[in-house]
């Protein structure tokens, strides 16, 4: 293989991986706090089995869980349940499409197309 397309390839290369880093960056996910008053009911309509959260209870711990069940006294993940009357603040990780969607495309266009200029030969 000549060195000119070995340097072509090398360029197609780091091309690939700063689109792969910029589509990283462009945040895709998002901490939700929840402001105001924590109720049962609040906490069970914002937070889902499979969420990440954060919280910090009223004694200042402060943990993250991968929630694996959540029910109107407690939130668990696989090793540890707080109730969630003792807790004082808390976040949500959540996914947004609106910021997804685009990202994933344009990544994925920019890939096909660098791909087929190599294939052709025009880099």
């Amino acid at each position: 293989m000549p060195i000119s397309n070995l340097l072509s390839c090398a360029f197609v290369v780091r091309i690939l991986v700063i689109c792969i880093f910029i589509s990283s960056l462009s945040g895709c996910t998002s901490m939700h706090s929840l402001e105001g008053d924590l109720t049962v009911q609040r906490v069970l309509d914002e937070v889902n089995v499979g969420d990440l959260v954060h919280l910090v209870t009223v004694e200042a711990e402060k943990y993250q869980l991968n929630v694996t069940k959540i029910t109107k006294l407690q939130i668990c993940d696989v090793d540890l349940c707080v109730p969630i009357e003792s807790i004082a603040s808390l976040e949500t990780q959540k996914v947004s499409l609106v910021k997804t969607v685009p990202t994933v495309l344009a990544t994925g266009y920019v890939v096909i197309g660098l791909l087929f200029a190599l294939a052709l030969g025009s880099i």
